[in-house]
């Protein structure tokens, strides 16, 4: 009886290490999907970031470009008048056809 006792007894310990053993696997992966998730999320902050800071550019690009455009037309109202009607009128006949 003795043996079988001590049978017992290891297997026993042997479900103990093994549930041991398959806890700290678990806590690992959650671990490595804590640490992706984190990558992750830094990744998408910077990629947000870098998006605004092109909006941002574009935006200061845009402005830019209807300031000069404006700055044009006062400069020149004459000229600025017969370009918007030339191209009035070649939008027109285009649309004809």
């Amino acid at each position: 009886m003795s043996n079988r006792k001590t049978a017992d007894e290891k297997k026993q310990a042997a479900r103990e290490d093994l549930r041991d053993a398959a806890h700290k696997i678990g806590e690992g992966f959650q671990e490595a999907g804590g640490a992706a998730r984190d990558y992750a999320k830094e990744r998408a902050t910077e990629a947000s970031r870098r998006a605004q800071d092109a909006y941002a550019e574009g935006r200061d690009r845009v402005r830019a470009a209807e300031d000069r455009f404006e700055s044009y037309v006062q400069q020149h109202p004459l000229k600025s008048v017969a370009i918007a009607a030339g191209v009035g009128l070649l939008l027109g006949l285009f649309s004809r056809r």
